[in-house]
């Protein structure tokens, strides 16, 4: 059911205030009655018009919501309101549209039934007495609270207030009396002086004597027994360069050697004269001329093989033995020893590269690998390879290293392919060797688990580096480098990796040493020392770098000797002077591997010589 509510509202109310009060209070009022307005709510003349039907409750609560109305109303207006009621046509109104049901029509915003005679219009009706006040409604319900408005901005801060006046300095207090000197005590009495003697006068001078006669000449005396020097000339001088000392001995005579020197029964020679040289990771080995091994620099698991794992600033005898051959890798150690040819090998043992019991991680003395005799052996980082008496390649050590196609750890020497071998050289991830054919072999490190020929070319001498980099000798005595080149170790004046053998210069090489990321050579022609690579403890060796910072040099630099034997180890490098014959280590020195006989970590930058005692 609808219905239209016609409110009368008195003139005293402006049009503002009938269209924004009255119109905003009666929507809200009947939305809070559950009426929903279906005509908007408008002002007309002195009237305000709506059309609404309640959502649940029917016409009852109309009624209600007019006496409210009327009660607001005369509360405002005196009680001067009319309030005029009409029911909806069947068929509804037309205030929306202007259209009604089939038979009705439009009039005044009501649907009425069609006429065809219009009658007259009616004279206007007297406007009738105001009807009493109807007795007050109840109170409405309480509306709803309205949100809390947004909180208002934060004012501006005031200004900081003026700096105080500093205030006046205090008075200076009065100075304290000065306290009285002491006494000055009295002066000693003066000793009488001694009494000055008389000068004597002097003597006349006497006349010159006269020339005496010349004598008549003597006889000659009878000639007297030889005396026998056997050390005149020094017979030991030719036999020992400069440093025998001969020592008479009952008319006979014997040498001896100057400090410094040794007599080996023919011939003085240096307490620092090494036949081989190799360095390692931390640490360096070497044979000394009287085929004895020592051993210096870091120990922390016993690669020194002294039986300790304390570090040795300068070489260490490691045992009473005579050694063929010995390789230092990066903390382990192996050599052959000269009475019975035997593999010994100690240090770290993590991987098997001493080949070991895995439970045995290290050793700190040499211990036998198997029962095979041995001609020479190579250490790399975590593994070893070596070639017995009959030619035949045996590595051992991490897995994908080895050589024998699988990745498992070794720690017991497998034999490698059934052909023989010339040489192999161990290094970081890879390791190369060249097979009886002359032809150069590598495997690992992305080569493959097997050895795989690198070309058809023939090759005398290769050394595998630690950081993935490989350098050989070609027969015609050429140097060709291929791998990482980070640090231009390749010596091909650029940091280019090279993925194919590339030659270095036309220059020949007899020698040839990869380290982890520095490379050194001995040329052909004079026997001088080159090295390449990085230099950022010194260990090219040329009088530059070792200050830690980056001074790489790309080509073959000369270092100021010629050398016979060779080592580039982890950042250092060793090798002999080809006249004094005596050892020379530079590069770093943090564990004492330069062999100076100070654990400084000085790095040298300049060929140093090992020092120790004989």
């Amino acid at each position: 059911m609808k219905n239209m509510i016609n409110i009368i509202i008195p003139d005293s109310f402006s049009n503002d205030q009938k269209g924004s009060f009255f119109e905003t209070f009666t929507k809200k009022l009947l939305e809070k009655l559950r009426y929903e307005v279906t005509e908007r709510i408008r002002f007309v003349g002195m009237e305000i018009d709506l059309l609404a039907v309640h959502k649940d409750t029917g016409e009852r609560c109309l009624v209600l919501l007019i006496f409210v109305l009327s009660l607001f109303l005369i509360a405002c207006d005196g009680g001067k309101v009319k309030i005029k009621i009409q029911d909806g046509q069947e068929g509804g109104d037309c205030y929306n549209n202007g259209t009604c049901d089939d038979g009705l029509i439009c009039d005044d915003g009501k649907c009425v039934e069609n006429s065809d005679d219009t009658g007259n219009t009616g004279n206007t009706a007297n406007t009738g007495d105001s009807g009493n006040s109807g007795d007050s409604g109840n109170t409405g319900n309480s509306g709803d609270t309205g949100n809390t408005g947004d909180t208002g901005n934060t004012g501006d801060s005031g200004n900081t207030g003026n700096t105080g006046n500093t205030g006046n300095s205090g008075n200076t207090g009065d100075t304290g009396n000065t306290g009285d000197s002491g006494n000055t005590g009295n002066t000693g009495n003066t000793g009488d002086s001694g009494n000055t003697g008389n000068s004597g006068n002097s003597g006349d001078t006497g006349d010159t004597g006269n020339t005496g006669d010349t004598g008549n000449t003597g006889d000659t005396g009878n000639t007297g027994d030889t005396v026998f020097d056997p050390c005149d000339p020094n017979p030991c001088t030719a036999i020992s360069n400069s440093d025998g000392v001969c020592i008479p001995e009952e008319g006979d005579f014997v040498c001896g050697c100057n400090t410094g020197f040794k007599w080996d029964g023919s011939i003085c020679k240096s307490h620092n004269e090494f036949i081989l040289v190799t360095s390692g990771g931390y640490h360096t080995c070497g044979i000394n001329y009287d085929q004895k091994l020592r051993c210096w620099g870091g120990n922390v698991w016993g690669q020194l093989g002294i039986n300790s794992t304390q570090i040795k600033c300068s070489p260490e005898k490691v045992d009473d033995y005579q050694w063929i051959t010995v390789s230092a890798g990066n903390e382990h150690t192996c050599g052959i020893r000269k009475v019975d040819n035997k593999l010994y090998c100690w240090g770290k043992n993590n991987f098997g590269e001493i080949a070991q019991d895995p439970e045995k991680d290290h050793s700190e003395i040499p211990m036998m690998v198997g029962n095979l005799t041995w001609k020479s052996v190579s250490c790399g980082s975590s593994s070893s390879c070596g070639i017995d008496s009959n030619d035949h390649l045996y590595c051992w050590g991490k897995g994908g290293t080895v050589g024998d196609g699988t990745i498992f750890d070794k720690f017991t020497p497998v034999k490698i392919s059934t052909g023989k071998w010339k040489m192999v050289s161990a290094g970081g991830g890879h390791s190369c060797g060249i097979g009886a054919d002359d032809k150069l072999y590598c495997w690992g490190g992305g080569v493959g688990n097997t050895p795989t020929k690198i070309n058809d070319d023939i090759w005398i001498a290769v050394s595998a580096g630690n950081n993935g980099s490989t350098c050989g000798i070609k027969g015609d005595n050429k140097l060709y480098c291929w791998g990482d080149n980070y640090f231009g170790q390749l010596g091909i004046n650029s940091t280019d990796d090279q993925t194919t053998p590339t030659k270095v210069n036309d220059d020949e090489w007899i020698k040839i040493d990869l380290a982890s990321d520095h490379t050194c050579g001995i040329k052909k022609s004079d026997n001088s020392l080159y090295c390449w690579g990085s230099n950022q403890f010194g260990q090219i060796g040329d009088g530059t770098g070792g200050s830690g910072s980056i001074n790489n040099k790309l080509i073959p630099t000369m270092v100021n000797f010629k050398g016979i034997i060779l080592s580039a180890g982890g950042k250092n490098t060793c090798g002999n002077d080809r006249n004094e014959k005596e050892l020379y280590c530079w590069g770093q020195n943090n564990a004492g591997q330069v062999g100076t006989g100070t654990c400084d970590s000085l790095n040298h930058a300049s060929p140093a010589r090992v020092e120790f005692t004989y």
